[in-house]
C-alpha cells in the first residue's frame, strides 16, 4: 500500500510540474497574440429575411469586426446579383459611421422571381478590389402586380382636340378591356 502512495504522490508531482512547465493556457495565448498581429477585419450584415418579393422593402444592419480605423470606411454597397448569369439588377450605397450601417432599400418590380445574391462591400479597396465583401442568398419568390390598371380612351374620335372628351377607366388586374365593349357614362 505504501509503494502504491509513493507511485501514486510522484506522478502527481510529476503532473505538477508538467502543468507548470507548459501550461494549458499557453496555447491560448498563442492564439490570442496572432490573432492580435494579424487581425483583418470583417464585415457582417444582418439582412430582416432571405425571401422577398419584388418591389419590397428589405432592412439590414452592417457591422465591422476587427477594424483599426473607422474613418478608412465610409460608404457601403450593397448589391442584388442575379445567381443565373451573375447580372446586377439592383445596387445601392450607404453611408457608414463609427463601424456601421443601418440601411434599407426597395427591390426594383423588374426583377423576375429567381435565386438572387446580395453582395456588399466596403468603399475601402485593396489591390484594386474590394477588401471585405459579404455575401447573402436570398429568393425573390413572386412578382407583384400593381393594384389597379388605368386606361384612357377617347368618347368621341372624330372631335377635334379642344372638344374632346375622355373617359378614365380603373380596374382590378387582369386582361385588357375591351374598348369596343364599354358604354360611356350618361
Amino acid at each position: 500500500m505504501k509503494k502504491l502512495l509513493c507511485i501514486l504522490l510522484v506522478l502527481l508531482g510529476f503532473g505538477a510540474t508538467a502543468q507548470r512547465k507548459f501550461p494549458i493556457d499557453s496555447l491560448n495565448n498563442q492564439i490570442g497574440l496572432y490573432a492580435n498581429k494579424m487581425q483583418s477585419p470583417m464585415l457582417f450584415v444582418h439582412f430582416d429575411k432571405n425571401v422577398y418579393t419584388n418591389n419590397e422593402g428589405i432592412w439590414f444592419t452592417a457591422y465591422l469586426v476587427n477594424y483599426a480605423d473607422a474613418g478608412l470606411y465610409h460608404t457601403l454597397s450593397l448589391a442584388l446579383m442575379r445567381d443565373a448569369d451573375r447580372a446586377v439588377v439592383m445596387e445601392d450605397r450607404f453611408t457608414m459611421g463609427k463601424g456601421a450601417c443601418f440601411g434599407n432599400t426597395v427591390i426594383p418590380d423588374t426583377v423576375a422571381p429567381g435565386n438572387y445574391t446580395f453582395l456588399v462591400t466596403t468603399s475601402r479597396l485593396v489591390n484594386g478590389k474590394p477588401e471585405m465583401v459579404f455575401a447573402q442568398p436570398v429568393t425573390i419568390k413572386t412578382q407583384s402586380e400593381p393594384v389597379f390598371t388605368a386606361s384612357l380612351n377617347p368618347l368621341d374620335t372624330s372631335a377635334n382636340a379642344a372638344e374632346q372628351k375622355v373617359m378614365l377607366l380603373v380596374g382590378v388586374p387582369g386582361p385588357d378591356p375591351d374598348p369596343d365593349k364599354q358604354t360611356p357614362p350618361p
